[in-house]
């Protein structure tokens, strides 16, 4: 709590300034906020695309698996369920032309209980598929010619047979073509279907809520979302456009309000739109949510376990993983955005250390590898006591630093307990004084933890929201 009394402003200021003055040359720390993620990265293939998260060698642990399209093969990183990473050797993916794979849909294609990969090269205008073995390996199989330019792959089963079909757009024709399985390893002739304007992302899910999977098509060019109503035959007779956006790059399907029915996250521009679904539309409201950078990918976990469903974005001119975190009724707010490598495209959220909290990686396309952003929000918080401006030392900038927060209006600190130099509980003038004390006048030391970190307690009354530096 800040004191109930408050000395003379200018006499207070003409204070600090003495004592700032003396350390003027005392770095202040910047604390963070929201989540908290330890960054490192991983290796990749050159200009890393879309990316993947499956347990493809079936050991019970999640991999990441990396389309790459300038080396034209697949980055397999094998996880060893601690958060580390193997990396296997790449998979080339084949073609007449060089093969430029861009997206992956990974599942059980051929229904012998082993993932497969699918992957597009819109250098030859084909998908091509690979089949898994559960040991990691990856067999080329066949080769499916496709409308011009295709971009990004989906696997579902659209004619309730229970086998996996594939769909994808082709940005150039302006349309996004289904394959059906024909059993086994079989695939039907692809249907194309017209969607907007210059199509680059695709997604399927049942937005109607009939049971039946749709297909929604993110129209760069035309500023629409395209929504293609699926029957259950495998057919797409209704079609829906929502319009008013800029450059679509990305959409994904959830319900993110808890109603029942299934909302729009529309990545166009610098911002994420929130639609409603076909099923509770009443109009074209959207709610606009700035990433300060356009997002090619989106992800949607609760990535913060407060039971809303948060999104996480690849902002590729901004260098950042951007999460936003949802309130459950529909609304985002800003939750981190977290420094990776040069030009995110891919990105995805899993469990890689198997600590029971979402980590996340994404591909860095201009940097050639991928950030693994270790989930640290749950980590048990530390602090050194005293340490108020959280630059691993007590000093003179630190008295200067509680002053600043009691009586100036500095934002306020991220671990208040640092503060508490005094370590009564509360937050006053006393504690300023107090480190003055034992820095000058052969005052006693900050109880523990001070001169090596210690966890905050759990009774702890004045609140830590972030581990101070060092701890």
């Amino acid at each position: 709590m800040r004191a109930a009394r408050e000395p003379s402003r200018s006499g207070l200021s003409m204070l600090i300034a003495a004592i700032a003055a003396i350390a003027a040359a005392i770095p202040f720390a910047t604390l963070g906020a929201g989540l908290r993620f330890e960054v490192r990265a991983l290796p990749a293939g050159i200009c890393p695309a879309t990316v993947a998260a499956p347990d493809l060698d079936e050991d019970g642990h999640r991999d990441v698996v990396v389309a790459n399209h300038h080396s034209h093969d697949f980055t397999f990183l094998r996880g060893d369920g601690s958060g580390g990473f193997e990396d296997r050797p790449r998979v080339p993916v084949p073609g007449a032309d060089v093969s430029h794979p861009l997206s992956l849909a990974i599942a059980d294609l051929d229904g012998d209980d082993h993932l497969d990969v699918a992957t597009v090269s819109f250098t030859n205008r084909e998908v091509s598929v690979f089949y898994g073995d559960g040991t990691g390996a990856l067999a080329p199989g066949p080769r499916i010619a496709t409308d011009r330019f295709p971009l990004r792959v989906a696997a579902a089963d659209f004619d309730g047979d229970q086998r996996l079909d594939l769909a994808w757009v082709a940005r150039d024709d302006d349309t996004i073509q289904v394959a059906l399985g024909a059993g086994g390893r079989a695939f039907s002739t692809p249907v194309s279907h017209a969607v907007g304007d210059s199509p680059t992302a695709i997604a399927t899910a049942d937005v109607d809520g009939d049971g039946d999977a749709d297909l929604l098509s993110s129209d760069s060019l035309g500023g629409t979302v395209t929504v293609l109503l699926g029957d259950g035959s495998g057919d797409f007779p209704e079609r829906e456009t929502i319009g008013g956006f800029g450059v679509v790059s990305f959409v994904a399907v959830a319900d993110f309000d808890g109603d029942g029915h299934a909302e729009l996250a529309v990545a166009h521009d610098d911002e994420v739109a929130i639609v409603p679904g076909v099923a509770a539309r009443g109009g074209d409201g959207q709610a606009g949510h700035g990433l300060g950078s356009n997002a090619l990918t989106l992800d949607v976990v609760d990535i913060d376990e407060d039971g809303h469903l948060d999104i996480i974005a690849a902002s590729w001119e901004a260098n950042e993983v951007n999460v936003l975190l949802g309130d459950g009724a529909g609304g985002f707010a800003p939750g981190a955005r977290v420094a990776v490598g040069n030009g995110p495209w891919g990105v995805v959220a899993a469990d890689w250390n198997e600590d029971g909290h979402f980590d996340i990686v994404v591909t860095n396309e201009l940097s050639n590898d991928a950030s693994f952003l270790r989930n640290a929000s749950f980590d048990p918080l530390g602090f050194r006591r005293g340490d108020a401006n959280s630059d691993e030392r007590i000093d003179i900038s630190d008295p200067v630093e509680i002053l600043n927060y009691l009586f100036l209006g500095t934002a306020t600190p991220r671990c208040l307990e640092a503060l508490d130099a005094g370590g009564n509980g509360t937050l006053d003038l006393a504690d300023a004084v107090y480190e003055l004390a034992y820095l000058f006048a052969n005052g006693p030391p900050p109880p523990p933890p001070f001169e090596s970190c210690g966890a905050v307690p759990s009774a702890a009354t004045l609140g830590c929201e972030e581990s101070t530096a060092g701890c």
